[in-house]
């Protein structure tokens, strides 16, 4: 069977991805490539190396979505998405696990499932029951074009949301890049443009400023509605004015409150509702597996209204 080396430094042995890797796998939890074999190169007190010997995880999403046209089976790979990082941030056995570096190359897909590889900033912690953040500080993690707003603001514990966020920020490049113009000076500079975090949160800003300034942006005239249908829902999700405020507001809170009106149940059933306006042609097993999670997790908590706070 193919496999993938990887060569991994980091400055300790904190921040290991053998460490993260195991934990996530032993949380028995699908979508996650195995380890063939792993071992310590180097361990000073400077620095920390790692081989990783990683069975063949497919694709990168975004050649996927290129090459296989299926709508179907895009929505469903996404749901796996999805549910993982729910799933490996409830945990078992007391620990949960966070990848911190969701981002369009360390998300794949293998024989129409997917994958999420690249747990070289992933952190193992004791689980929460309201889902906040581990007690880390305060640390900026992940690949610039992903990141989400908190993140890029600096300012906030780094959560599940915030991976969450990053998943549907490769959704979005996805749509644009199959769908869009790629020639446009937005789409350069939002997806390869400056990797400086005040100037990206600016780009930011006004791009999810609104539903319509989000769409329009993106210029998916050529978009599949389902599809387009499934980013409006995922936006709708993470940045409604209704419950968070303004972008900004969203950002410079001390305690994002997704953190408890976000269950998996509210992914799950946006993802749901768009698969009414298709015809199915086969079954949807990670979307299935996310319906089945979301069952059996506690109701969500409405947060206060922007109304309310002000």
């Amino acid at each position: 069977m193919r496999a993938v080396l990887k060569i991994h430094w980091c400055r300790s042995e904190a921040a290991s991805e053998i460490r993260a890797h195991c934990r996530v796998l032993q949380l028995g939890l699908p979508y996650v490539p195995q380890l063939r074999f792993a071992g310590i190169i180097r361990n000073s007190s400077d620095l920390h190396g790692e081989v990783l010997l990683i069975e063949n995880a497919g694709v990168n999403i975004g050649f996927y979505s290129i090459s296989s046209g299926e709508t179907q089976k895009l929505i469903d790979i996404f749901a796996g998405y999805i549910g993982l990082i729910l799933e490996a941030s409830t945990g078992v056995g007391g620990i949960s696990v966070m990848h911190r570096d969701i981002s369009m190359a360390n998300l794949l897909v293998h024989r129409h499932e997917p994958r999420i590889i690249d747990w070289g900033c992933g952190i193992a912690y004791p689980s929460s029951h309201d889902g906040s953040p581990p007690p880390l500080g305060q640390s900026v993690t992940g690949t610039t074009p992903y990141m989400s707003v908190r993140t890029l603001c600096q300012q906030a514990k780094h959560s599940h949301v915030d991976d969450l966020e990053s998943v549907f920020l490769v959704y979005s490049h996805c749509l644009c890049q199959n769908y869009g113009n790629r020639d446009t000076p937005w789409y350069k500079e939002m997806w390869h443009g400056s990797t400086e975090l005040s100037h990206l949160l600016d780009k930011r800003r006004l791009w999810l400023a609104s539903q319509d300034s989000y769409l329009s942006m993106m210029d998916l005239k050529r978009c599949p509605s389902v599809l387009s249908s499934l980013a409006m829902r995922l936006y709708s999700l993470l940045f409604d004015q209704n419950l968070y405020g303004q972008v900004d507001d969203l950002a410079k809170r001390p305690d994002d409150p997704r953190l408890t009106y976000l269950t998996a149940a509210k992914w799950a059933d946006a993802i749901h509702s768009i698969t009414k306006d298709i015809t199915l042609k086969g079954p949807m097993p990670c979307l299935d597996r996310l319906r089945s999670f979301a069952s059996s997790s506690s109701p969500p908590t409405e947060p206060a209204s922007a109304a309310d706070r002000s």
